[in-house]
C-alpha cells in the first residue's frame, strides 16, 4: 500500500509565525457530555483556509487547527493541535468513486520547479479529521513530519549527486578523445575532482 501525504500549515497570516497566524478551527463531531472535557473528543470538523498546501493532491495531510473550547479557540501555539485527514471520502459503500472531504481546492500556485507536486490554497468547510495530539503539542508534532520530509530531500539530493558523478566518471573511462580516453584530460579531471569534492560535501552534511 503506498500512499502520499501533504502537510498543511501556512494560512494567510502565516509565514514563519505559524502559532499566531493559524486562524483554522476545530469543532468536535460528536458533542462532549457534561463529563468528559472538549479535549478527550478526538473526532472533529475543521473550517478554515489554508493558503500554502503542499502535496495538495495527496490521499491524506497531517494539518493544525485550533480545537475549539467552550471561549472558543485558544490563541497562539498554546491553543494548537494536529490533526489527521483523508482529503477523500467514499461517495457510497457500493461506489469506487470518492469525493473531497469538506475541501474546495480555491486556487493551484504557479511556481517554477516542482510542478509534479501541486501546491494550492484550499478551503476547509466541515472537513473531517482526526486530532492526533493533545492541544499546545501542534507544532511539536507536525514538526516531525517536515523533518522527515527535509531529511528524505537532503538524502535524495546527496544521492542523486554521487550517482551523476558516477555517470559522467564512466562516460570520461569510455570517450575517446584524440585517441586517448577524456579522463586523461587534465582539465577534464580537474572538474571531475572539484565535483568530487562538493559531492563528499554534501554526503558529510546529510550524515
Amino acid at each position: 500500500l503506498f500512499t502520499t501525504s501533504g502537510q498543511w500549515m501556512t494560512e494567510r497570516r502565516g509565514g514563519s509565525d505559524v502559532a499566531n497566524g493559524t486562524d483554522t478551527y476545530a469543532v468536535p463531531e460528536d458533542a462532549p457530555s457534561a463529563s468528559s472535557s472538549v479535549e478527550s473528543a478526538t473526532s472533529h470538523c475543521l473550517f478554515g483556509y489554508k493558503w500554502f498546501t503542499s502535496a495538495t493532491d495527496a490521499d491524506m495531510a497531517i494539518t493544525l487547527a485550533r480545537p475549539e473550547g467552550k471561549d472558543g479557540p485558544s490563541g497562539g501555539n498554546q491553543g494548537l493541535a494536529a490533526f489527521f485527514l483523508w482529503t477523500r471520502e467514499q461517495a457510497s459503500p457500493n461506489s469506487g468513486s470518492a469525493r473531497l472531504n469538506g475541501i474546495t481546492v480555491e486556487k493551484l500556485k504557479k511556481k517554477l520547479g516542482t510542478r509534479q507536486l501541486p501546491t494550492g490554497e484550499l478551503l476547509l468547510d466541515g472537513a473531517r479529521a482526526t486530532q492526533i495530539c493533545e492541544v499546545g503539542q501542534g507544532i511539536p508534532q507536525i514538526m516531525v513530519l517536515a523533518n522527515i520530509t527535509r531529511m528524505h530531500n537532503a538524502i535524495t539530493c546527496a544521492g542523486g549527486m554521487r550517482r551523476m558523478l558516477q555517470l559522467c566518471r564512466d562516460y570520461a573511462c569510455r570517450r575517446l578523445v584524440a585517441g586517448r580516453p577524456l579522463i586523461e584530460d587534465a582539465l577534464h579531471l580537474h572538474t571531475l575532482a572539484g565535483l568530487e569534492v562538493e559531492t563528499r560535501g554534501a554526503t558529510a552534511l546529510v550524515l
